[in-house]
């Protein structure tokens, strides 16, 4: 009989906040150690054949597995953990109340080098702030260590923090002697330092300045190192500066040492950046032709590692465009996936009065998605996971080894209970989906019986997590829906998500569930569904963006600044509050912070730039306070209730919303703006060209909250 898999049931144990980080390196090891065992057993890499060689296409380091892969690997890691606390296993604090299962704190009996190597897994698995600390708790005990101290800086550096990472690099590089293996990750590092200050500088002199100090720190470093990476960084910074003759003349010394080193074994990844490297130096040197061809054997090389090809055509693209060269042919070589953005009806429930998606045309509706998808190309799929179209979406894109992307609009056991176990069979279909997806965090965490604001607020950030992505990758966006051309049952459906779609200009194509009802072909023209429907009951709820902000270490400031800082620091908040373009919907003031609601991402955005930019701009010293008076600024958005407060008299906005976006201040660093995945979200659907929302990681919020994702804003 049939293999069915029944694991022990852990869906009622919790995990604790700080596990994430020590999640992503669990799966690191469960993959290590299964691919030990499999070339003990003689297996090598290589894509599935009839033949009877033992090959496998993931017996690939971790970092080159898909994302899809990767998620096999966090699964077995998370429901090992969730089974030993099932079983009544405890994680026990080992110091300042972290828990052993975090990643914090350094264990005495670690020497430097595995703090440092549990420091730079914390930084790839995406986890900076906890990377810092464990990097801090080093350098307590080891304060000369060279790792740890690269890794203070790259950590800063990622953290949006690049004058602090240079104050500590500018000695780490003078105490460096000549020879040592640290000295081009140190000179590369203040490279990227200065390359970061330029971009970020609005003054055409400074950016120059910058720009120039990177290109002299990666010459530096190839000179003393022949490090390719440093010398084509040189070599590309030298092109955009005006010193084409000297760019060309050290990319063709870097493009000899990358042919030397490919006669050698290579690992998939550096032979992806060799090839990509002297398809950067052929375009510094003006050969168009020949860039393309080593671009398009770089991509051969790692076709699925898309964050590496787009960081190629980033230099590709400033070098053609300065030079005047072809960008599209150059483009074509280095393909990036389109990011397609799902929306479809659930399969019909037995009772339904009115038939749209029988189950009887399962069967037809999988083959249409299979050739829409098959007509793309290479993808990056945003979906929901409801049972019917979008399982169906989820399996095809998966079956083509595409990168899944799913968001709930509530947590993934009361989901499923409602929106797939409805109809029998879909349970294990969803949980084998999920699997192998990347699921985000949920835009909430509970099904409310106002539930059309809620499933409206998921399919808007669910676009908005899309746009940003394509922006990202600077590809395309197009929708992809199963429809039946009729306006739907009520807010959050198919109907009102195309509304959605063509109120921001989203290109998309359907299929016509109505034409393969009639057995007619199925439709793939563009068609606007027209008003979305009318809800059914009254749902009181609102999508807004919440900011909460406050001062560090003010509960340490005299007493006698209490009054100055009323007039000066929450005045400054509250004559921003007064512009037109910025003024909130709500507010409250609470001691040294407040907390704001606006109608939309873009204002709240714009105003907190405008404050922490204000408040940089004062001369604290002057007016008796502190010299580094500087705010920590969270920024969230959600489904929140205008309800009317007893206590103060006043209609106030509350939910569970508010209570998220109050934990994200917290672990803001002081002097930043922090956001949360659905502010950033509906930043980028509402085109918010005065700031950006760049990836942080993913955060621990405060009060043990849960681990969410961030991201800093930046003007």
């Amino acid at each position: 009989m049939p293999y069915t898999p029944r694991p022990i049931d852990t869906s009622r144990v919790e995990l604790p906040p700080p596990v994430a980080a020590l999640i992503e390196e669990l799966a690191r090891n469960n993959h290590e150690v299964w691919a030990r065992g499999r070339l003990r057993e003689g297996w090598t890499w290589g894509p599935r054949r009839d033949d009877r060689r033992k090959t496998h296409p993931q017996l690939v380091p971790y970092d080159e597995l898909p994302e899809s892969e990767k998620q096999y690997d966090r699964n077995a890691a998370i429901e090992s953990l969730k089974t030993l606390l099932g079983f009544g296993w405890r994680l026990e604090p080992v110091a300042d109340g972290a828990p052993v299962a975090s990643p914090a704190g350094t264990d005495a009996g670690l020497p430097a080098g595995a703090t440092a190597a549990r420091a730079a897994g914390l930084r790839r698995a995406g986890q900076p702030l906890v990377a810092y600390d464990v990097v801090t708790e080093g350098l307590a005990r080891w304060p000369a260590d060279v790792p740890l101290r690269q890794l203070q800086a790259m950590v800063l550096a990622d953290l949006g923090c690049p004058e602090e990472a240079l104050r500590v690099l500018e000695p780490l590089e003078r105490e460096t002697r000549d020879g040592e293996a640290a000295l081009e990750e140190t000179l590369g590092v203040v490279a990227r330092v200065y390359k970061d200050l330029a971009l970020a500088s609005r003054q055409p002199a400074r950016r120059c300045a910058w720009l120039e100090k990177a290109r002299a720190a990666y010459a530096a470093a190839f000179a003393r190192t022949g490090g390719y990476w440093t010398g084509i960084n040189a070599a590309t910074l030298a092109v955009l500066g005006g010193h084409t003759r000297a760019a060309r003349a050290l990319a063709a010394d870097v493009a000899a040492r990358c042919r030397a080193r490919l006669e050698g074994e290579t690992a998939a990844a550096e032979r992806y950046w060799l090839l990509a490297t002297l398809g950067e130096a052929a375009l510094v040197g003006g050969r168009h032709a020949e860039a393309c061809d080593w671009y398009a054997r770089a991509v051969a090389a790692a076709p699925a590692d898309f964050r590496s090809i787009a960081s190629s055509r980033r230099n590709a693209k400033l070098i053609a465009e300065h030079l005047g060269l072809p960008w599209k042919t150059v483009a074509a070589s280095l393909p990036l996936p389109t990011v397609v953005v799902f929306s479809g009806h659930m399969l019909d429930r037995p009772q339904r009065p009115r038939p749209r998606f029988p189950p009887a045309l399962e069967p037809a509706v999988a083959r249409a998605i299979a050739e829409r998808l098959d007509g793309m190309g290479p993808l990056v799929c945003y979906g929901s996971a409801a049972c019917g179209s979008d399982l169906l979406f989820l399996e095809a894109a998966l079956a083509r080894r595409h990168e899944a992307v799913v968001v709930l609009p509530y947590r993934a056991d009361g989901f499923r209970a409602h929106s797939v176990d409805l109809v029998p069979g879909w349970g294990a279909r969803f949980d084998a989906a999920l699997a192998h997806a990347q699921v985000l965090p949920p835009v909430s965490n509970q099904r409310t019986t106002f539930g059309g604001t809620y499933y409206d607020f998921a399919n808007q950030v669910l676009l908005g997590l899309a746009t940003l992505r394509a922006r990202q990758l600077d590809t395309r966006l197009v929708g992809l829906a199963v429809w039946d051309g009729r306006r739907g049952d009520g807010t959050g459906g198919t109907a009102a998500t195309l509304a959605l779609w063509n109120r921001y200009g989203v290109e998309w194509q359907w299929v016509d569930l109505g034409a393969l009802r009639r057995g007619t072909a199925p439709r793939a023209r563009l068609r606007p569904p027209g008003r979305a429907p009318s809800r059914r009951a009254r749902d009181p709820g609102s999508v807004r963006a919440l900011l909460f902000a406050d001062v560090r270490n003010f509960s340490t400031m005299p007493e006698e600044t209490v009054r100055p800082f009323v007039t000066h620091v929450l005045g400054l908040a509250g004559r921003l509050a007064e512009r037109p373009a910025l003024a909130p919907i709500g507010r409250e003031s609470r001691g040294d912070g407040f907390y704001l609601v606006f109608s939309t991402a873009r204002a709240a955005g714009r105003f907190a730039l405008a404050l922490s930019n204000g408040l940089a701009r004062v001369d604290w010293t002057a007016r008796g306070f502190p010299a580094d008076v500087v705010m920590r600024i969270g920024l969230h958005a959600g489904v929140v209730y205008r309800v009317h407060d007893p206590i103060t008299a006043r209609m106030v906005h509350v939910g569970t919303h508010v209570n998220r976006a109050a934990r994200i201040e917290p672990v803001t660093p002081p002097g930043q703006v922090w956001a949360s995945q659905e502010f950033a979200a509906l930043a980028a659907l509402e085109r918010a060209r005065e700031f950006g929302c760049e990836y942080v990681g993913q955060i621990p919020l405060a009060k043990g909250y849960g681990v969410f994702p961030m991201y800093r804003l930046r003007g």
